[in-house]
């Protein structure tokens, strides 16, 4: 018997004393952080420690309450279908979303975790296991309700009857369909299995095309991949696993990298004496709302630009614009598109604030590496530079400005560097590019199960 402990990162002493007690009765548990090795991805290390458990016990008070990672486990494990005991150390409401969640569960009184309290939740623990062991759980039937073998062999005929007399009838309609217009019925395309899915934080999904150069998705090529980072009423937060492209935040505006457009050379010792409008001629803007690469992110086929186009002379490496090529979103479907569309929000950066947020959270891994189509299409040798000198990731631009400053953004750093941010001008040719998009999932349909190896994908 394996238990996860969900518990609000405040009742970390209280979750360990429920451990300590469960492990000393010979359960064996599974708790954050010690059960996840050093190195590996918190979101994805929580989630395989639902999959592998038989059951979870909640912790719950006011802090888990409030918990949107809590709510995440709690889901994960009623997907699942785990039993879950509910330890309760307060009078806190559950909240309508945690309410849904644990509408029949049982709730067990633990406040002041007194021996007894811990003595209930091992019974109930006993007692919901051996519910899953011997209960049989159709679709509609209330999972708690046990059903009896004679009722199990009743349900078991009925059903072979009732396949029995469904493939009767494909037989009869296939005579049809070839009487009709002589093609066999199994030359007909069967509709895939479609489901209405809500991801939780961790889940993959593959969504969109995109390879860099210019060149047409074809075949498959070119899938994405994301992961989920965060659920909330606002969408579904997609981050893009895999930097897709390598390329400047935003060109120098007057066209040429360190030239003004009135053909002044920018020149370092008078930095502090150039306007605001003059630098980002020199070197770019770093106005995420008016930047080249939102734009270019949030454009299907021809892209037009406002002011010049980004061009390779208007790069610090004289490479790696992008002023010709189409849009990123070009060969997202039409329902992909719509997805995003819907959601107000488009195709973005995450900004500094929330790769710090994510990243202590455990939903977003901010180590990341280029995909081979990305690093095949870099003209500059950042990238190589990087690798040779021992870097096992990249670097990756955020839609953070630097702090007074018209030119310079924040990009996440690599593990050459002990700080998690550096800073460099806009027009810098080899940011690595890692977008985000927000969509509801609801508002399509689904085939996969969130894992890497089997990513949910929108059936069109």
């Amino acid at each position: 018997m394996r238990i996860f402990i969900s518990y609000a990162s405040v009742q970390k002493e209280a979750a360990e004393r429920v451990c300590s007690f469960l492990e000393a009765g010979g359960k064996r548990c599974w708790i954050a952080p010690r059960d996840i090795p050093a190195g590996s991805n918190y979101g994805e290390e929580i989630l395989r420690g639902i999959e592998n458990s038989d059951a979870l016990v909640l912790v719950f008070d006011a802090a888990a309450n409030e918990s949107q990672h809590v709510l995440r486990e709690v889901e994960r494990a009623v997907s699942k279908k785990l039993p879950i005991v509910v330890l309760r150390l307060d009078d806190t409401e559950p909240s309508k979303a945690m309410e849904y969640f644990l509408l029949s569960i049982q709730w067990l009184d633990a406040k002041g975790m007194t021996e007894r309290s811990f003595g209930e939740l091992e019974k109930a623990l006993e007692r919901q296991l051996e519910n899953k062991e011997e209960t049989v759980m159709p679709e509609g039937i209330n999972p708690h309700v046990k059903i009896s073998l004679k009722k199990r062999l009743g349900i078991l005929l009925a059903v072979m009857v009732i396949l029995a007399v469904m493939i009767g009838l494909g037989t009869v309609q296939k005579k049809r369909n070839e009487e009709r217009n002589g093609t066999p019925t199994s030359a007909v395309e069967q509709p895939e299995e479609e489901k209405t899915v809500f991801f939780t934080v961790g889940d993959y999904v593959s969504f969109g095309s995109y390879l860099p150069g210019g060149e047409a998705a074809k075949d498959g090529n070119g899938a994405i991949e994301w992961q989920v980072a965060e659920v909330g009423s606002q969408g579904t937060l997609l981050v893009a696993t895999r930097i897709l492209a390598i390329r400047p935040f935003d060109c120098a505006e007057s066209g040429y990298f360190d030239r003004g457009s009135d053909g002044t050379v920018y020149d370092r010792s008078k930095k502090d004496t150039y306007t605001e409008e003059q630098m980002r001629e020199f070197r770019g803007s770093n106005d995420w709302e008016t930047s080249d690469l939102r734009v270019w992110l949030n454009t299907s086929g021809v892209v037009r630009y406002q002011g010049k186009a980004p061009q390779n002379a208007a790069t610090d490496e004289n490479g790696n614009a992008y002023g010709t090529e189409a849009g990123f979103l070009t060969d997202f479907t039409k329902e992909e598109a719509l997805l995003i569309e819907q959601s107000g929000n488009g195709v973005f950066l995450l900004t500094k604030e929330q790769v710090e947020k994510y990243a202590k959270e455990g939903a977003l891994n901010p180590s990341t590496t280029p995909t081979e189509a990305a690093i095949a299409a870099d003209e500059t040798n950042w990238y190589l530079s990087y690798k040779d000198a021992g870097a096992t990731d990249y670097i990756w631009a955020t839609a953070s400005a630097v702090e007074e400053s018209t030119c310079e953004i924040y990009y996440v750093e690599s593990s050459l560097s002990e700080e998690t941010f550096g800073t460099k001008y806009a027009a810098a040719a080899g940011y690595g590019i890692r977008p985000a998009i927000c969509i509801f999932p609801g508002e399509g349909k689904w085939e996969g199960d969130g894992s890497r190896q089997n990513p949910y994908r929108m059936i069109q």
